[in-house]
């Protein structure tokens, strides 16, 4: 017996003879490729998050009825090798198809036992209406369920049915299910109700908060009164002075204000228990009301009396009498208590510079804006406007264009910029996040030199091309932490500043003050700057890069190809988000690996973890790992948030070990036999992501492979791991001595 793929599906759901599976079985043990096979089958099937294949598109490996008569052993000689070749490729065909073989076996192995009563409520929910269920002669209650089954469903008009032949509804409704039958009246309508009787009790809760309170009648009855007995008065809260001759009188239930204060004062005119009238306080208001007076400026709130001070004062019978009180001189001015701290006046404010007018100017390729609904392409020709964030996916160059400075500004492959504006000592202001970015000044008549604001990450620097005519690149990328749960501080990522033509001033807050002359370059990164001597010189720029070169071309023929195929797959109005994880899945490693790195210029972190479980090519998961390290240190919380995508993708044990290898490890942990002898181990597990680290991590750090891949049959694996025991034992158990 041939092993192929539906053989050796057949072996692992165990539906071949004895003799048969006995000669699978032994064909599987002396095939390391066959072996491997049968791991990576049972590990697609059991992964989750696996994408389903496409049943239209550029994304469809294989037809539904292809494989239905593959699985079914009908399909034509010819077209099983194509089949198998998909699968083969393609972790989630072969996941697909091995699911629907194994779900097929469950199914026909083991025949659906149905029981006779539910045979009898099937039959029983028949036509209604104008045709009805005729189920034989009278029959009787000892029918058996193999007779039901036996007995013929006959479906008549109802004018040909005998009545004592016809099922009554009534009969009909009581072999429904419960879940099938309508909801009573009550519980449709009980929480429209419910629902009804809230509203409205807030709605009563509102209206009483918000309706003003009216005052009760004896209230009114002696507030009325009371104005009837004396003169009413109008006070005007903008009156400073009153002409002479004019008078105003306070009246009884108006208390006076004090110019400092916003406490209510006690009224000039105090009434005895007997309702009358004091002469002295008579007397006193009198004198003050034949003088010109001066109205109290309305510089304070004046509160209102309550209807409880109305009350108060009006009433007959005071339970308290109060004292007799001086009347307010409204000319004395009071001594503060407390000293007035007098704010100091806020610092000028630095002037709003517009930012100049800057578009995205490229013909060809993508550039992506970041959006309240994600990642979106831009269209060509469009307007940059301060606080956008602009990435470009790779493989494509993006070029902005300020006219007004003479300035260009290109974005190559896997860069992401912040612009943050302009002020008055920085023409523009960019914050580059990661990639690079050539600065080129065109040259112009006047040779004022052009300050640009460079951010790089947290660090505020500027970038001054000297000349009319400058060349010039910023290379950025974000530094991978190699301890575990590192804290990088500021030293977060690598740079270099190249300059090609021109001079240029490199000035930084962290350290670095210095100008460079053409055909030089310098590295920009923290810890190289603090270290930097500055009578040490230039370093020559022997060879130009290729991104600042404009002579050489920014891709390659194949890359070219790709990048179109990857635009159409990509482009679009919708997000990034949504168009760029269903590449990962490409028969092309060259476009599956440039959507990883696209997710990883746009930090995508979720994206990526399904990445590594997801891809078939070394390079490309190589890509989505390099692209998480570099996203993981850049802050605290991305610990927390990297641990729950993994356990949603891999078993807790798997998840905490990629966790912990994904941080990296130094040479303190190189020369520890623990650990070094656990990194081995690793080469061992049954995990490609775990190979991939753990093999990556030994190479770094030893500068050995000794030929191990992780792609390889189990017993060259075997081999290799028994070279890297060797090497412990040369090393007394670590990987450097």
């Amino acid at each position: 017996m041939r092993l192929t793929l539906r053989t050796l599906l057949a072996y692992l759901d165990d539906v071949l003879e004895p003799e048969h599976a006995r000669e699978i079985g032994n064909k599987v043990n002396e095939s390391g490729y066959a072996s491997m096979l049968m791991n990576r089958i049972r590990e697609v099937t059991r992964r989750r998050r696996l994408l389903a294949p496409d049943l239209t598109g550029p994304q469809m490996g294989l037809d539904p009825n292809t494989v239905a008569e593959y699985l079914d052993s009908t399909l034509g000689a010819e077209f099983v090798a194509d089949v198998e070749k998909v699968c083969l490729d393609s972790d989630m065909h072969l996941a697909e198809v091995a699911a629907t073989h194994q779900i097929l076996t469950l199914v026909l192995g083991e025949p659906v036992d149905v029981p006779a009563r539910t045979r009898e409520r099937i039959y029983a929910l028949g036509p209604r209406g104008s045709t009805s269920v005729t189920v034989g002669d009278a029959p009787s209650a000892q029918t058996t369920a193999a007779a039901v089954v036996a007995e013929p469903v006959v479906v008549k008009p109802a004018a040909q049915v005998h009545p004592a032949t016809r099922v009554a509804r009534d009969d009909i409704d009581t072999t429904v299910p419960d879940y099938l039958r309508p909801a009573p009246f009550w519980q449709r309508f009980a929480p429209l109700a419910l629902a009804v009787i809230v509203l409205g009790g807030w709605a009563a809760m509102m209206y009483r908060e918000v309706a003003p309170k009216k005052p009760a009648e004896s209230d009114v009855a002696s507030r009325s009164t009371s104005e009837s007995k004396e003169p009413s008065t109008e006070v005007t809260s903008d009156a400073t002075t009153e002409k002479p001759g004019e008078s105003t009188a306070v009246a009884a239930t108006t208390p006076a204000v004090d110019s400092t204060s916003t406490e209510p004062i006690a009224p000039f005119v105090r009434k005895p228990a007997n309702g009358a009238t004091d002469p002295a306080t008579v007397a006193e208001t009198t004198s003050r009301t034949t003088e010109p007076s001066t109205t109290v400026a309305a510089t304070t709130t004046r509160p209102m009396p309550t209807d409880t001070q109305v009350a108060s004062a009006t009433t007959s019978k005071p339970t308290v009498d109060p004292l007799p009180l001086t009347p307010v001189n409204e000319n004395k001015v009071e001594p503060a208590f407390e000293p007035k701290v007098v704010p100091t006046p806020p610092a000028p404010a630095e002037p709003v510079v517009p930012l100049p007018e800057m578009f995205y100017s490229s013909r060809t390729g993508l550039m992506a804006q970041s959006s309240n609904k994600g990642w979106l392409i831009m269209p060509k020709r469009a307007t940059v406007r301060s606080g956008d964030r602009l990435a470009t996916p790779v493989p494509f160059t993006s070029t902005l264009e300020a006219p007004a400075l003479g300035l260009t500004l290109e974005l190559a492959p896997g860069t992401a910029i912040d612009v943050l504006g302009a002020t008055s000592k920085e023409a523009i202001t960019l914050r580059i996040l990661r990639g690079r970015v050539a600065f080129k000044r065109a040259a112009r008549a006047d040779d004022e030199p052009l300050t640009i604001g460079l951010v790089l990450h947290n660090e505020p620097c500027q970038l001054t091309l000297l000349s009319s005519k400058s060349l010039c690149g910023v290379e950025i990328t974000p530094r991978e932490p190699n301890s575990f749960e590192a804290d990088l501080k500021d030293d977060t990522y690598q740079g270099n500043l190249a300059v090609v033509e021109g001079d240029v001033k490199f000035v930084g807050t962290l350290g670095g003050n210095q100008s460079f002359k053409a055909q030089t370059w310098t590295s920009i990164s923290v810890r190289d700057r603090r270290m930097m001597d500055p009578s040490s010189g230039d370093s020559p720029l022997l060879v130009v890069p290729d991104w600042l070169d404009p002579n050489k071309p920014k891709m390659t023929a194949t890359e070219r190809t790709n990048s179109v195929r990857f635009e159409k797959e990509i482009g679009g109005d919708l997000p990034l988000r949504e168009t760029v994880p269903a590449v990962i899945d490409s028969n092309v490693p060259t476009l599956a690996t440039f959507a990883v790195r696209t997710l990883a210029t746009l930090d995508h972190y979720p994206e990526l973890v399904q990445a590594m479980t997801r891809v078939e090519f070394e390079e490309t998961r190589m890509a989505a790992i390099s692209g998480l390290r570099q996203w993981l240190p850049q802050n605290p919380q991305n610990r927390v948030l990297l641990q729950e995508e993994l356990k949603k993708n891999f078993p807790e044990d798997v998840a905490s070990d990629i966790y912990r290898m994904l941080w990296g490890f130094d040479e303190a942990d190189a020369r520890n036999p623990v650990t070094s002898r656990k990194l081995v181990e690793h080469l061992k597990s049954e995990n490609v992501v775990i190979r991939n680290l753990a093999i990556w991590h030994l190479a770094r750090l030893t500068g050995q492979k000794y030929d191990y891949r992780v792609t390889n049959p189990q017993p060259q694996r075997h081999a290799s791991i028994e070279r890297w025991q060797n090497h412990l034992e040369r090393h007394k158990g670590a990987l450097l001595e």
